[in-house]
């Protein structure tokens, strides 16, 4: 069945950005770049590898797998605030944080898309 134009197009952006969360990470696990804050390590590694199926998983329309990907970047986003309490805030964790928050948000957007589908389709079935 083909996809919605509108639902295609999000798909699409939140695997971009589901990419682009796992390259930061992966970065950030292969090299220490935030001062006074190691990353460099297998956490970071497998936190960016974790983005990359989830990714692939909303671009092939694996509907199962959105609200992994949802719960996924949440909690990513949430354990990075709760972190900075003794850390300082930087331009790059923020950066990833807002890839993220875009990632979630575009998540959401498909599941309304889909939810409002699935309206009008009983609708019709009525």
């Amino acid at each position: 069945m083909e996809l919605p134009p509108r639902e295609r197009s999000l798909r699409i952006l939140a695997g971009g950005l589901a990419a682009a969360a796992g390259v930061g990470h992966v970065i950030l696990g292969a090299v220490n770049l935030i001062p006074g804050e190691p990353t460099a390590g297998p956490l970071f590694l497998a936190i960016g590898a974790g983005y990359f199926p989830l990714g692939a998983a909303v671009l092939l329309r694996k509907t199962f797998f959105d609200p992994l990907a949802m719960f996924y970047a949440l909690a990513l986003i949430l354990a990075y605030a709760a972190s900075r309490d003794g850390q300082p805030v930087e331009p790059i964790g923020l950066a990833i944080k807002g890839i993220e928050a875009a990632f979630l948000l575009t998540l959401l957007g498909i599941l309304r898309l889909q939810r409002m589908a699935e309206r009008n389709n009983s609708r019709r079935d009525s």
